[in-house]
């Protein structure tokens, strides 16, 4: 079975001062993606990243300042572009394994999940596996799923 990595989408809303990552972003959106893969990582014994429109690749230990950047709203080539910064920090962190021996298990948006998949494909020329637990969920039903997810021991 192929490792996996863990990443977790930033969210929009902020603490307003500098705190670690885990503790930045004030969302029940994310604090619940966090929560969940956060569990699945420990029980995996994966890593774990935040993925921040701003600031890319993130240990969920970083010290961050809060900041205004949805990857949403960036247009279609500076997301690729963050898709490819975000997997080259990647490669770096993951190293001496390859990308594309990783499972990638994005608890994040479609712009993010899709950025990724660009990223680490140029940065690899191969294909990746990306898993995205709340794909095709609205906002309530992920947030719905997530608890019960969360319930479940």
């Amino acid at each position: 079975m192929p490792e996996r990595v863990y990443l977790v989408g930033c969210g929009r809303r902020k603490l307003d001062d500098e705190a670690t990552a885990r503790r930045l972003y004030t969302s029940s959106l994310f604090r619940k993606s966090f929560a969940l893969a956060e569990r699945r990582a420990e029980t995996d014994g994966a890593p774990l990243y935040i993925v921040s429109a701003f600031y890319g690749l993130v240990d969920p230990d970083e010290v961050l300042q809060p900041y205004e950047r949805a990857l949403g709203d960036l247009a279609p080539d500076a997301r690729r572009d963050w898709g490819v910064r975000v997997a080259r920090s990647l490669a770096e962190k993951v190293r001496p394994r390859r990308l594309v021996d990783l499972d990638l298990v994005v608890f994040a948006g479609r712009a993010y999940a899709t950025a990724l998949r660009f990223g680490v494909v140029e940065v690899t020329g191969g294909a990746v596996r990306i898993e995205q637990p709340l794909e095709g969920l609205g906002t309530g039903e992920r947030l719905a799923w997530l608890t019960r997810k969360l319930r479940d021991r």
